[in-house]
């Protein structure tokens, strides 16, 4: 329902003071002067006579607070947790920050390209060390158990770089 003209002996509220009585925003006094929900007068000032009406009527649906709480008005536990999440949440900005920056400078790799790149080169290697080994070992039974070494090791390697590199790779780290 909207309200009707104000009366005529109005005095009127500044719209901080109609915000105060309605607990609420500024924006929402506005909003509600526009929906005709609460009438201005002639000087600008919204009249109290409605919003004593309006909060008749069951007044805002919720309530805002003119300002967030900050850490001096809150208490002891609240005070330290309210400062911890802060400082949480400030140190998270920071990282994502700073792995943006590394992302545009090309420091990281693709996880793809870490999974593709690694085994090949360590089997590339590891055939380079069997060349090496079958050349330089003249005993049957010592290039057998160097070769088997060579080869175990070298799965080893891979079965740990990949996942390391890939999970490197996720957390942004170069």
């Amino acid at each position: 329902m909207n309200n009707p003209d104000p009366p005529a002996d109005d005095t009127g509220l500044t719209q901080r003071q109609a915000a105060a009585r309605l607990k609420c925003a500024l924006g929402k006094v506005n909003r509600l002067v526009r929906e005709r929900e609460l009438a201005r007068l002639a000087d600008g000032r919204i009249s109290a006579a409605s919003v004593a009406a309006y909060l008749a009527r069951g007044g805002p649906a919720f309530a805002v607070p003119a300002t967030p709480p900050s850490p001096a008005r809150l208490s002891g536990v609240n005070a330290s947790i309210y400062a911890e999440s802060r400082t949480r949440r400030e140190a998270a900005a920071a990282q994502l920050a700073e792995l943006e920056v590394g992302i545009r400078r090309g420091l990281y790799v693709e996880r793809a390209t870490v999974a593709a790149v690694i085994p090949p080169a360590a089997r590339r290697y590891r055939d380079v060390l069997l060349q090496l080994v079958r050349d330089g070992v003249a005993n049957e039974a010592e290039r057998a158990a160097l070769l088997a070494r060579i080869e175990a090791a070298t799965e080893v390697f891979i079965a740990i770089a990949v996942p390391q590199a890939s999970a490197s790779a996720s957390r942004g780290v170069p």
